[in-house]
């Protein structure tokens, strides 16, 4: 699993050590932007489509690409896609 934005900054080390991953934009989106999705307070700001958590999502996927690993998304709440080493995507 990419769920922790380290995850997406190194991936290229990530993918030495695993052959491919699931993106769970979830929590790498809450990690990111340090808030509590949950939370009654700052639920209203957790957003995926952050300019940040985009940035680290197009980071693990462009190093998955270059290392011919799969990627695909782990988030429940749109239809699953899978990215092949070529940039297709088709659901899963």
């Amino acid at each position: 699993m990419c769920e922790v934005p380290s995850n997406a900054v190194l991936a290229e080390e990530f993918l030495q050590i695993f052959d491919g991953f699931s993106i769970g934009s979830n929590d790498l989106t809450q990690l990111t932007l340090g808030l509590d999705r949950d939370s009654g307070t700052v639920a209203h700001l957790f957003d995926e489509r952050d300019a940040a958590v985009r940035w680290l999502i197009a980071r693990a996927i462009a190093a998955a690409r270059r290392l011919g690993s799969p990627s695909a998304s782990a988030d429940r709440r749109r239809p699953t896609t899978r990215s092949s080493p070529s940039g297709s995507w088709r659901k899963v």
